[in-house]
C-alpha cells in the first residue's frame, strides 16, 4: 500500500504535499457547510493526489504544467482547488498568475467566490498575510514568510 499512496518517490526528487498539508492544517479556515470556521485538513485521498500534483525535480521545478482532478459531488474539490489557488498565490516567487478552470460559467463564480470567502475568514500570522485587493477581477498577495515544513 505504501507504493500507492507515495507513487510519486519512484520517479520525482520530491513533492510539497508535506508542506501544503501544514500550510492548510495551519493557515487556512474553510468558509463553507459545516466545516465552516475550522482549518482544512487533507483527507488521505487528497494528500495522495496532491503528492503527484505537487512532484518537482531535482532542479525543485514542477513536474506537471497541469493537473486534471475528477472526483464526485460534495468531496472537497473547491475548497481543495481554493487551497492551492492560495498557496500558489503565497510560496510561487514573482507575480505568480494562478489559472483555475470550471465545466461553466456559473461554477468558476463559485469557485472565484469560495477564494475570496477563504481569504476572508482565514486570519492573519506572522507566517502568512494575504488581503484581497479587487482589480479588475483578480487578487494579489501583500505579505508572505513561508516558514519551514
Amino acid at each position: 500500500m505504501a507504493g500507492r499512496r507515495e507513487a510519486w518517490r519512484s520517479y520525482a526528487a520530491g513533492s510539497e504535499v508535506l508542506h501544503f498539508s501544514k500550510f492548510c492544517r495551519e493557515h487556512l479556515i474553510q468558509s463553507e457547510d459545516r466545516w465552516e470556521g475550522k482549518p482544512l485538513l487533507l483527507e488521505a485521498w487528497q494528500r495522495r493526489m496532491l503528492g503527484e500534483a505537487l512532484a518537482y525535480d531535482e532542479n525543485g521545478q514542477p513536474l506537471w504544467r497541469s493537473v486534471v482532478m475528477i472526483a464526485p459531488r460534495k468531496n472537497g474539490k473547491t475548497a481543495l482547488l481554493v487551497a492551492v489557488a492560495i498557496y500558489r498565490l503565497l510560496t510561487d516567487e514573482g507575480r505568480p498568475e494562478i489559472l483555475l478552470a470550471a465545466s461553466s460559467d456559473r461554477q468558476a463564480g463559485r469557485l472565484f467566490d469560495a477564494f475570496l470567502a477563504t481569504c476572508a475568514v482565514t486570519p492573519n500570522s506572522p507566517t502568512c498575510s494575504v488581503s484581497v485587493t479587487m482589480e479588475g477581477g483578480s487578487c494579489a498577495r501583500t505579505g508572505w514568510a513561508r516558514s519551514s515544513a
